[in-house]
């Protein structure tokens, strides 16, 4: 019967499930079938790890748990993808041929994929509409039309999953978050001169003097210390795998703060060509 086991549970499932609770109930039908379900979805996500770039995930053990806890306890699996507002392009528009088509259809691909193996699944999309305005300089009018625009689209591609009861969408916007959460957000605002910013801060230079070339100093120091409370206030609020939409080095503010994949190869759409080239010359990673 162990051998059994074995060919039925990979050994990366097996462990999961024996760290949390389960090695009695290895031979139980159901849970060994939720236990393939696991392993499929494991290497669905591989093999789309492997078509994008090959960058490992973040924290995957804790990964391999959260699938275990969410497909056995038929609990929701919470994707969790920031979205910039659009830097160097002037419409708010967004058509056909537009970069974030192709990206939303990966992002598609990639939830139909989990529920295709048994996953409840809610897709969180985060507007960074404060990072454009206060960090960068947007005007508010032009930041709101676009995550407006953007929010309209994400509805018409999901649709085929939200319309069937599989996928549950919500498109908060960051500022809604922190203003919603403004005292864990300020608490964690105010000790994040004790985590370890300044390497961080010295990267985030780079990219502001393409993106805020008026207001390096500042608006690099702001956006580092903003995301990283960011990412500490949405791990400890949701819980969520970032399904991330940009490199894994573009991420290091996120810290250890929750479990990342790198599985999308459309990345940064917000982002006009010119403005990755830039970015790409001054080595900030997009």
């Amino acid at each position: 019967m162990e051998q059994l086991r074995n060919r039925e549970i990979s050994t990366t499932v097996r462990q999961s499930l024996v760290r949390l609770g389960y090695k009695g109930q290895l031979d139980r039908p159901q849970l060994v079938r939720k236990a393939q379900d696991m392993d499929l979805a494991l290497e669905f996500l591989n093999t789309r790890k492997e078509e994008s770039g090959k960058q490992k995930p973040v924290r995957f053990d804790d990964i391999v748990d959260k699938l275990a806890l969410c497909r056995i306890g038929e609990s929701e699996l919470c994707f969790f993808s920031p979205w910039g507002p659009r830097y160097k392009i002037k419409t708010t528009e967004i058509g056909e041929s537009s970069p974030e088509i192709a990206t939303l259809r990966e992002v598609k691909e990639i939830l139909e994929g989990f529920i295709r193996y048994g996953f409840e699944i809610r897709f969180l999309v985060m507007p960074a509409d404060t990072y454009g305005t206060d960090i960068n300089g947007l005007s508010e009018s032009f930041v709101n039309g676009y995550f407006n625009a953007l929010s309209n689209v994400i509805q018409g591609i999901m649709r085929p999953l939200t319309g069937e009861g599989k996928l549950n969408i919500s498109f908060i916007p960051w500022s809604r978050i922190k203003g919603e959460n403004l005292e864990e957000y300020s608490w964690i605002k105010a000790n994040i001169s004790e985590m370890p910013i300044d390497n961080l801060i010295r990267d985030a230079l780079r990219k502001a003097r393409i993106m805020n070339p008026d207001n390096i100093d500042r608006s690099a120091k702001r956006y580092v210390e903003e995301r990283v409370t960011e990412a500490i206030l949405i791990g400890q609020l949701y819980d969520p795998i970032k399904l991330s939409l940009v490199k894994k080095e573009n991420d290091a503010a996120d810290l250890q703060s929750f479990m990342r994949v790198y599985v999308i190869k459309n990345k940064a759409p917000w982002m006009s060509s010119d403005t990755l080239e830039g970015l790409l010359r001054s080595d900030e990673v997009i």
